[in-house]
């Protein structure tokens, strides 16, 4: 396993290369095809060919392949020649021919402490067609395997963003720190992880344990952005959102509602699912009671109440929102968290649960998250 660091990337790769040897009678396609696997997944590939002692190049081979046709298939002149000059346990070893290769089984101790994989594939034997090739170094060839990836972060700072495709969650520890986690079900032939992180300083350290192996590295700090601008909820609607959210606290989601003039449950927070028509009070979200929000369909809704009286509000489709001075509130799979950057350490404070979809932030913001 290889990891590297690389300005906001954490790339993830299998560390063994692929040396190809071949005879004379393997399609040239076929050749091709592991060649450009090895190119897409960013490991080393060379190339050899039975009962010749060099490393040669595409091209080279080609033109060889006809001079070897009669030559028999022997693996000795590259165990002397070729293979001597190659690291220990770096590359795996793939050997493709169409006949039986005389000698390999005299070289299956010197090949087993050299290579760290040794595939053998007779084409004879199987008919492959350039699917059932592919198959083949899927399945046997390029099989890399990622059991658990967990990301730590050893400066104050915190990962905001990572695509959504990434398969991450984030989690905190004992300490409050960050923890990224890999929860994809798949073994992808390489990770490339690109991490937003804030944090007090240029660049962030962390640490990555791929299947329990530790690799340490920095990544580059993401610039802050602008301040946030906030708008003033209007009059009305912030005397329906906090009366609301007084019976609301005291458990109590029976009440008033300013769309039907009628007292009845608010089963989800702020939206009315009352209708005449029966096809849309069964599929319908509901209505948004408070007026001036009435437009937003998904996402999150963060009020703020200030020292005036008045309340503010933003949306986000993302689950973050940021304020000046590294602070942030951030919606996590099972919890909502108002966090602050400081010079040695993250400041983390949990937010409270209302009830569904709606949860309270030391009595300043109050976070809605529509669905």
């Amino acid at each position: 396993m290889k990891v590297t660091f690389e300005d906001k990337k954490i790339k993830i790769r299998r560390k063994e290369g692929i040396i190809l040897v071949c005879d004379a009678d393997v399609p040239t396609d076929f050749i091709e095809i592991v060649k450009n696997q090895t190119k897409e997944i960013d490991i080393p590939f060379k190339l050899g060919a039975l009962s010749l002692k060099n490393e040669l190049t595409i091209e080279e081979i080609y033109n060889l392949q006809q001079k070897t046709r009669n030559r028999g298939r022997f693996i000795a002149p590259l165990v002397e020649g070729f293979f001597q000059n190659l690291p220990d346990k770096e590359y795996d070893l793939v050997i493709l021919h169409s006949g039986p290769v005389y000698d390999l089984s005299d070289f299956t101790k010197e090949l087993s402490l050299k290579f760290n994989k040794i595939i053998t594939q007779n084409l004879n034997e199987h008919y492959l067609t350039t699917q059932d090739f592919n198959n083949f170094l899927k399945e046997q060839v390029f099989n890399f395997s990622i059991n658990e990836i967990l990301i730590t972060f050893n400066s104050p700072s915190l990962p905001y963003e990572w695509e959504s495709n990434s398969h991450l969650s984030l989690l905190f520890d004992a300490n409050r720190k960050p923890i990224l986690k890999y929860t994809g079900t798949q073994n992808p032939p390489k990770l490339d992880i690109n991490l937003k992180i804030r944090g007090v300083s240029d660049e962030t350290s962390i640490e990555v344990y791929v299947n329990g192996v530790k690799f340490k590295g920095k990544l580059k700090n993401d610039k802050a952005s602008a301040s946030p601008a906030w708008k003033l909820l209007p009059p009305n609607d912030k005397e329906i959102l906090k009366k609301h959210l007084e019976e609301y606290k005291r458990n109590n989601f029976e009440t008033e509602c300013p769309l039907c003039s009628i007292k009845h449950r608010f089963n989800k927070p702020f939206l009315c699912e009352s209708s005449d028509d029966f096809l849309e009070s069964i599929f319908s979200r509901g209505r948004f009671i408070l007026k001036s929000l009435s437009s937003y369909q998904f996402g999150f809704i963060l009020f703020q109440f200030d020292e005036n009286n008045e309340v503010k509000y933003l949306s986000s489709e993302r689950n973050i929102f940021e304020f000046n001075n590294l602070e942030f509130v951030f919606i996590s799979t099972d919890q909502i968290y108002k966090i602050k950057c400081k010079s040695s350490s993250l400041e983390i404070k949990e937010a409270n649960k209302i009830c569904n979809n709606l949860y309270e932030l030391e009595e300043k913001f109050i976070l809605y998250l529509i669905k």
